[in-house]
Protein backbone atom coordinates (compact mmCIF):
# COMPACT_ATOMS: atom_id res chain seq x y z
CA UNK A 1 0.00 0.00 0.00
CA UNK A 2 1.83 3.54 -0.95
CA UNK A 3 2.43 5.80 1.76
CA UNK A 4 0.41 8.80 2.02
CA UNK A 5 0.49 11.78 0.26
CA UNK A 6 3.16 14.02 1.85
CA UNK A 7 0.81 16.93 0.79
CA UNK A 8 -0.99 15.88 3.80
CA UNK A 9 1.82 14.66 6.19
CA UNK A 10 4.33 17.70 6.54
CA UNK A 11 2.04 20.51 7.55
CA UNK A 12 0.75 18.04 10.54
CA UNK A 13 4.23 17.04 11.47
CA UNK A 14 5.31 20.70 11.06
CA UNK A 15 3.02 22.11 13.33
CA UNK A 16 1.37 19.53 15.05
CA UNK A 17 3.66 16.80 16.17
CA UNK A 18 1.71 14.62 18.76
CA UNK A 19 -1.25 14.56 16.26
CA UNK A 20 1.42 13.22 13.69
CA UNK A 21 2.98 10.42 15.85
CA UNK A 22 -0.65 9.47 16.66
CA UNK A 23 -1.16 8.47 13.34
CA UNK A 24 1.89 6.11 13.25
CA UNK A 25 -0.32 3.78 15.63
CA UNK A 26 -3.60 3.54 13.10
CA UNK A 27 -3.83 0.88 10.47
CA UNK A 28 -2.30 2.19 7.36
CA UNK A 29 -5.28 2.40 5.39
CA UNK A 30 -6.79 5.22 7.31
CA UNK A 31 -3.46 6.78 7.87
CA UNK A 32 -4.28 9.04 4.23
CA UNK A 33 -7.76 10.11 6.07
CA UNK A 34 -6.59 11.16 9.17
CA UNK A 35 -3.65 13.40 7.80
CA UNK A 36 -6.13 14.95 5.89
CA UNK A 37 -8.50 15.07 8.54
CA UNK A 38 -5.50 17.38 10.95
CA UNK A 39 -4.03 18.85 7.49
CA UNK A 40 -6.89 20.67 7.30
CA UNK A 41 -6.92 21.95 10.36
CA UNK A 42 -3.71 22.62 10.63
CA UNK A 43 -4.01 25.01 7.80
CA UNK A 44 -6.96 26.75 9.14
CA UNK A 45 -5.02 27.12 12.58
CA UNK A 46 -2.19 28.39 10.28
CA UNK A 47 -3.70 31.47 8.56
CA UNK A 48 -3.76 33.91 11.51
CA UNK A 49 0.08 33.68 11.03
CA UNK A 50 0.44 34.05 7.72
CA UNK A 51 -1.50 37.49 7.05
CA UNK A 52 -1.04 41.09 8.19
CA UNK A 53 -4.54 41.82 7.99
CA UNK A 54 -7.34 40.67 9.86
CA UNK A 55 -9.55 40.74 6.68
CA UNK A 56 -7.44 38.80 4.48
CA UNK A 57 -7.50 36.34 7.15
CA UNK A 58 -11.39 36.37 6.80
CA UNK A 59 -11.27 35.95 3.23
CA UNK A 60 -8.55 33.18 3.34
CA UNK A 61 -11.02 30.90 6.09
CA UNK A 62 -13.48 31.39 3.81
CA UNK A 63 -12.12 29.60 1.24
CA UNK A 64 -10.89 26.74 3.04
CA UNK A 65 -14.74 26.70 3.99
CA UNK A 66 -16.16 27.01 1.01
CA UNK A 67 -13.49 24.88 -0.73
CA UNK A 68 -14.60 21.89 1.33
CA UNK A 69 -18.61 22.72 1.09
CA UNK A 70 -17.30 22.11 -2.60
CA UNK A 71 -15.59 18.64 -2.36
CA UNK A 72 -18.40 17.53 0.01
CA UNK A 73 -20.56 18.00 -3.38
CA UNK A 74 -18.54 15.96 -5.32
CA UNK A 75 -16.63 18.98 -7.16
CA UNK A 76 -12.69 19.63 -7.15
CA UNK A 77 -11.43 22.43 -4.52
CA UNK A 78 -8.23 22.93 -6.20
CA UNK A 79 -6.85 21.59 -2.62
CA UNK A 80 -5.52 17.77 -2.51
CA UNK A 81 -5.77 18.28 1.80
CA UNK A 82 -9.87 19.41 1.28
CA UNK A 83 -10.65 16.78 -1.71
CA UNK A 84 -9.09 13.78 0.21
CA UNK A 85 -10.98 14.81 3.33
CA UNK A 86 -14.22 15.49 2.02
CA UNK A 87 -13.40 11.86 -0.18
CA UNK A 88 -13.33 10.52 3.47
CA UNK A 89 -16.38 12.24 5.01
CA UNK A 90 -18.76 11.13 1.91
CA UNK A 91 -17.48 7.53 1.97
CA UNK A 92 -18.23 7.53 5.64
CA UNK A 93 -21.68 9.30 5.47
CA UNK A 94 -20.35 11.75 7.80
CA UNK A 95 -21.09 15.71 7.82
CA UNK A 96 -18.48 18.51 7.35
CA UNK A 97 -20.74 20.95 9.64
CA UNK A 98 -18.11 20.47 12.92
CA UNK A 99 -15.37 21.49 10.08
CA UNK A 100 -16.91 24.26 8.67
CA UNK A 101 -17.72 25.54 12.74
CA UNK A 102 -13.44 24.33 12.93
CA UNK A 103 -12.96 27.32 10.25
CA UNK A 104 -15.65 29.78 11.92
CA UNK A 105 -13.86 29.35 14.99
CA UNK A 106 -10.51 30.23 14.24
CA UNK A 107 -11.91 33.71 12.86
CA UNK A 108 -11.27 34.80 16.64
CA UNK A 109 -7.83 33.92 16.11
CA UNK A 110 -6.89 37.28 13.60
CA UNK A 111 -8.25 39.14 16.67
CA UNK A 112 -6.27 40.60 19.87
CA UNK A 113 -9.36 39.54 22.31
CA UNK A 114 -9.07 36.71 24.60
CA UNK A 115 -11.36 34.73 25.47
CA UNK A 116 -13.68 36.20 28.20
CA UNK A 117 -14.84 33.26 30.71
CA UNK A 118 -13.36 29.93 30.75
CA UNK A 119 -16.59 28.40 29.50
CA UNK A 120 -15.73 30.62 26.47
CA UNK A 121 -12.31 28.91 26.57
CA UNK A 122 -14.06 25.71 26.81
CA UNK A 123 -16.50 26.29 23.57
CA UNK A 124 -13.49 27.78 21.35
CA UNK A 125 -11.59 24.70 22.32
CA UNK A 126 -14.21 22.24 21.66
CA UNK A 127 -14.88 23.25 18.10
CA UNK A 128 -11.41 23.64 17.03
CA UNK A 129 -9.84 20.58 18.73
CA UNK A 130 -12.61 18.27 20.14
CA UNK A 131 -14.01 17.85 16.76
CA UNK A 132 -11.22 16.37 15.46
CA UNK A 133 -10.45 13.65 18.54
CA UNK A 134 -14.32 12.91 17.42
CA UNK A 135 -13.81 13.01 13.82
CA UNK A 136 -10.36 11.02 14.26
CA UNK A 137 -12.18 7.93 16.30
CA UNK A 138 -14.79 8.09 13.88
CA UNK A 139 -12.56 7.37 11.03
CA UNK A 140 -11.11 4.77 12.97
CA UNK A 141 -14.33 2.95 13.44
CA UNK A 142 -15.68 4.32 16.37
CA UNK A 143 -19.02 4.71 17.41
CA UNK A 144 -20.52 8.52 17.89
CA UNK A 145 -22.14 7.70 21.47
CA UNK A 146 -19.04 6.60 22.73
CA UNK A 147 -16.75 8.92 21.41
CA UNK A 148 -18.26 12.09 22.32
CA UNK A 149 -18.11 12.80 25.66
CA UNK A 150 -14.04 11.79 25.43
CA UNK A 151 -13.66 14.03 22.76
CA UNK A 152 -15.56 16.70 24.56
CA UNK A 153 -12.79 16.85 27.02
CA UNK A 154 -9.37 15.33 25.23
CA UNK A 155 -10.18 18.72 22.72
CA UNK A 156 -10.12 20.92 25.97
CA UNK A 157 -7.06 19.89 27.72
CA UNK A 158 -4.90 19.26 24.39
CA UNK A 159 -6.29 22.66 23.19
CA UNK A 160 -5.33 24.17 26.48
CA UNK A 161 -1.75 22.62 26.63
CA UNK A 162 -0.42 23.08 23.13
CA UNK A 163 -2.26 26.87 23.19
CA UNK A 164 0.21 27.11 26.85
CA UNK A 165 3.19 25.92 25.02
CA UNK A 166 2.97 28.32 22.23
CA UNK A 167 2.76 30.85 24.80
CA UNK A 168 5.50 33.21 23.76
CA UNK A 169 4.73 33.22 20.34
CA UNK A 170 1.14 33.92 20.72
CA UNK A 171 1.59 36.55 23.34
CA UNK A 172 4.14 38.33 20.58
CA UNK A 173 1.84 38.61 17.92
CA UNK A 174 -0.94 40.01 20.11
CA UNK A 175 -2.73 36.68 20.90
CA UNK A 176 -3.69 35.39 24.58
CA UNK A 177 -5.18 32.24 25.44
CA UNK A 178 -5.57 33.34 29.08
CA UNK A 179 -9.59 34.26 29.48
CA UNK A 180 -9.81 37.80 30.88
CA UNK A 181 -11.97 36.72 33.63
CA UNK A 182 -8.40 34.92 35.21
CA UNK A 183 -6.47 37.96 34.58
CA UNK A 184 -8.70 40.38 36.23
CA UNK A 185 -8.03 37.72 39.46
CA UNK A 186 -4.32 39.44 39.04
CA UNK A 187 -5.43 43.25 38.23
CA UNK A 188 -4.79 42.81 34.63
CA UNK A 189 -6.89 43.78 31.66
CA UNK A 190 -6.36 41.71 28.47
CA UNK A 191 -4.10 44.74 26.54
CA UNK A 192 -1.77 44.76 29.79
CA UNK A 193 -1.33 41.13 30.06
CA UNK A 194 0.25 41.53 26.66
CA UNK A 195 3.38 44.07 28.41
CA UNK A 196 3.69 42.47 31.78
CA UNK A 197 5.81 41.27 33.31
CA UNK A 198 5.95 37.18 32.80
CA UNK A 199 5.62 36.75 36.45
CA UNK A 200 2.45 38.67 36.89
CA UNK A 201 1.06 36.02 34.64
CA UNK A 202 2.01 32.82 36.84
CA UNK A 203 -1.43 32.63 38.58
CA UNK A 204 -3.49 32.56 36.15
CA UNK A 205 -1.71 30.15 33.87
CA UNK A 206 -1.23 28.42 37.11
CA UNK A 207 -5.29 28.22 37.01
CA UNK A 208 -5.27 26.84 33.74
CA UNK A 209 -3.25 23.67 33.77
CA UNK A 210 -5.23 23.28 36.76
CA UNK A 211 -8.12 23.61 34.21
CA UNK A 212 -6.37 21.87 31.41
CA UNK A 213 -5.24 18.26 33.69
CA UNK A 214 -9.15 18.31 34.91
CA UNK A 215 -10.37 18.03 31.59
CA UNK A 216 -7.13 15.54 30.71
CA UNK A 217 -8.70 13.16 34.04
CA UNK A 218 -12.56 13.49 32.47
CA UNK A 219 -10.96 12.67 29.19
CA UNK A 220 -9.26 9.20 30.75
CA UNK A 221 -12.12 8.44 32.75
CA UNK A 222 -14.59 8.77 29.55
CA UNK A 223 -11.87 6.41 27.31
CA UNK A 224 -13.15 3.69 29.35
CA UNK A 225 -15.79 3.61 27.08
CA UNK A 226 -13.81 4.07 23.77
CA UNK A 227 -12.77 0.54 22.29
CA UNK A 228 -10.29 -0.53 19.70
CA UNK A 229 -8.50 1.01 17.21
CA UNK A 230 -10.26 4.39 17.60
CA UNK A 231 -8.41 5.05 21.33
CA UNK A 232 -5.39 5.90 18.91
CA UNK A 233 -7.13 8.92 17.86
CA UNK A 234 -6.57 10.24 21.91
CA UNK A 235 -2.96 9.30 21.66
CA UNK A 236 -1.99 12.69 21.22
CA UNK A 237 -3.60 13.36 25.17
CA UNK A 238 0.08 11.79 26.46
CA UNK A 239 1.15 14.66 24.66
CA UNK A 240 -0.62 17.00 27.29
CA UNK A 241 0.59 15.34 29.81
CA UNK A 242 4.20 16.43 29.08
CA UNK A 243 3.71 19.90 28.16
CA UNK A 244 1.37 20.63 31.25
CA UNK A 245 3.96 19.39 33.78
CA UNK A 246 6.45 20.69 31.99
CA UNK A 247 4.06 24.58 32.17
CA UNK A 248 3.94 23.85 36.03
CA UNK A 249 7.02 23.83 36.49
CA UNK A 250 8.27 27.18 35.03
CA UNK A 251 5.26 28.65 33.79
CA UNK A 252 7.19 32.09 32.52
CA UNK A 253 9.51 30.29 30.55
CA UNK A 254 6.82 29.68 28.07
CA UNK A 255 6.39 33.19 28.18
CA UNK A 256 9.03 34.62 27.68
CA UNK A 257 11.19 32.49 24.66
CA UNK A 258 9.23 29.94 22.11
CA UNK A 259 10.13 26.24 23.45
CA UNK A 260 10.85 23.37 20.91
CA UNK A 261 8.45 20.56 21.34
CA UNK A 262 9.97 17.96 23.20
CA UNK A 263 9.34 15.16 20.84
CA UNK A 264 11.18 12.35 22.32
CA UNK A 265 9.48 11.94 25.89
CA UNK A 266 5.99 13.02 23.51
CA UNK A 267 6.69 9.63 21.43
CA UNK A 268 7.70 7.52 24.30
CA UNK A 269 4.33 7.98 26.39
CA UNK A 270 2.40 7.28 23.03
CA UNK A 271 5.06 4.34 22.46
CA UNK A 272 4.36 2.76 25.40
CA UNK A 273 0.31 3.64 26.14
CA UNK A 274 0.17 2.36 22.46
CA UNK A 275 1.41 -1.09 23.30
CA UNK A 276 -2.17 -2.34 24.20
CA UNK A 277 -4.29 -0.88 21.60
CA UNK A 278 -3.39 -3.19 18.43
CA UNK A 279 -3.19 -2.43 14.89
Amino acid sequence: MAEPDPTLVEPVRERDLPRYYSVLFAPQNVREELFSLYAFAVEAEKVADVVQEATLGEIRLTWWRDSLDLAVAGQASGSPIVDRLALALRERGLSADALVALTEARHGDLYADPPATLADLEGRMGETQSSLFQLGGLFLGGEAGEIAEAAGHAGIAYGVAMSLWDGARARARGRLVIPSELLQTVGLSPQEAYSAEAKELVAPIGELVTFGRMHRSRAAAALRNVRGRARSAFLPLHAADVLLARIARDPTRFLVSPQPMPALSVLSRMVFAGFGMGR
